[in-house]
């Protein structure tokens, strides 16, 4: 979609069905007062299909040209100019210029109702927006009722994407109806239903630190369908996967500080033909060198608290931060009953 805006912060929002018409007496946007502009000066076609938009002077008198941000002349435009983004167009002698503003939607939805994503369909029509069936990197939105920790709203907080409910949209459609400026998508961003994180606080608003906390990590996966859930959120916040069943039994992989070795149950391999048969001998190596294999949610909580202090360190012991959690209620009970 593509926004003009005025010197004023006027902003119109052109259709690619007709040609937006910049004249003196008739169109979508008149100067009245600008005696520079033709009664009919130029046009604005939008190609939706092609992302492109571009400008005719339709013999106008005193021109059209394209101009920097100190509104000096770069070019005077003598017939047709496909717009780049950002774009200054001014329009005659005075001050009738105009900015290319390309804004792209592009959205996945999650546990949306029928009725929702019927709306939606309808919206993205009107906005010249695009919805996927699954993820990619082309991605700017998530679209969700209740958010729930699935793998599409992990990759959108990874990548940084902006999760909305539908209200967002309705919001963008009226902005475009009205003339108004294109909402902030975290005014739209919903609440984490899950109360075992509740009590953390933890927004899904983007979060640049997301996608580098895996950064150099090396995820050892056991079984290859655990790796496709996984990979494409580990990739999204700097790290690689790696599938066991592709390596001899690697000492130096396995005790590098940068591998994380996700955990493996030996009733995991009766959902695939292939079995691990050295699984034994990796926990006892792991054991011995003071690290943990790492269970599969921690690397959806590591991406949705953007830390990797307890989630997915091999190091981290919860055994010994519940021992001195006791240690230390221990301790101030004995200093009650001595005061």
């Amino acid at each position: 979609m593509w926004i003009l805006e005025d010197e004023s912060d006027q902003r119109y929002y052109p259709s690619p069905s007709k040609p937006f018409i910049i004249g003196r007496n008739q169109g979508d946007l008149i100067a009245k007062s600008d005696g520079s502009i033709s009664r009919s000066h130029a046009k604005i076609e939008i190609f939706s299909c092609l992302e492109k938009c571009q400008v005719t002077d339709t013999k106008s008198k005193y021109g059209t040209f394209l101009m920097d941000n100190n509104n000096q002349v770069l070019m005077q435009i003598k017939d047709v100019y496909t717009i780049q983004p950002n774009d200054r167009i001014r329009f005659g002698l005075q001050n009738c210029i105009l900015t290319f503003i390309q804004q792209t939607f592009v959205l996945l939805t999650s546990s949306l109702t029928r009725e929702d994503k019927e709306e939606l369909t309808e919206i993205m029509a009107a906005i010249n927006g695009t919805i996927l069936e699954e993820w990619n990197d082309s991605c700017t939105h998530l679209t969700v009722s209740i958010p729930k920790l699935t793998a599409k709203l992990v990759c959108a907080l990874a990548a940084g994407v902006s999760i909305v409910t539908i209200d967002y949209w309705r919001s963008v459609k009226k902005a475009k109806r009205e003339g108004n400026p294109i909402p902030d998508p975290s005014k739209f961003c919903p609440v984490l239903e899950d109360s075992m994180l509740l009590k953390n606080e933890t927004s899904l608003l983007p979060n640049p630190s997301r996608k580098s906390i895996f950064m150099d990590f090396v995820f050892i996966h056991f079984r290859k369908n655990q790796m496709d859930t996984y990979k494409k959120m580990i990739e999204l916040s700097g790290g690689t996967s790696v599938f066991y069943g592709e390596k001899s039994f690697d000492k130096k992989l396995l005790s590098h500080s940068n591998s994380r070795v996700i955990l493996y149950h030996d009733d995991d391999s009766q959902t695939e033909p292939y079995r691990v048969p050295d699984v034994a001998r990796v926990k006892s190596f792991l054991k011995n060198n003071n690290r943990r294999m790492i269970p599969e949610i921690e690397i959806t909580l590591a991406i949705l608290s953007a830390s990797v202090e307890s989630c997915c360190n091999p190091s981290f012991s919860y055994e010994n931060l519940l021992k001195n959690a006791r240690e230390k209620k221990s301790g101030r009970g004995r200093r009650n009953i001595s005061s």
